[in-house]
């Protein structure tokens, strides 16, 4: 088939080629799907119902639960290290403001190389 400037020439294909052929041949499925419902029962119009709607219902109250205690432990974690850090600021002024090393250890007054005996 010729292309002309990248794309399929239509009017070289023509109206019966070989190509609509095969469109045609693939388009019915073989072997032909069975329908295993009841007669006068649209497949379209069949729903799971209650008993599909029950479980998926019950994930969804499950997830936002678990969305919730997750929020909640996060704050708690976020608040948590937001005081720790606030402790340590006032704790790193008042050591600068008493004129003691800079470099000490805010909870303890040793210099920070110092080890604990």
């Amino acid at each position: 088939m010729p292309a002309v400037g990248g794309t399929l020439d239509l009017a070289a294909i023509g109206t019966g080629s070989a190509l609509e052929g095969a469109i045609a041949s693939t388009s019915t499925p073989s072997p032909a799907p069975t329908s295993n419902l009841q007669e006068g029962i649209e497949p379209g119009l069949v729903s799971p119902g209650l008993l599909g709607f029950l479980p998926v219902f019950a994930i969804a109250l499950v997830c936002i639960g678990l969305f919730l205690s997750l929020t909640a432990k996060l704050r708690k974690v976020n608040h948590r290290q937001a005081r720790l850090d606030a402790e340590e600021a006032a704790a790193a002024d008042a050591a600068t403001a008493v004129g003691a090393d800079p470099a000490a250890d805010a909870g303890t007054g040793r210099p920070a190389d110092e080890s604990p005996r």
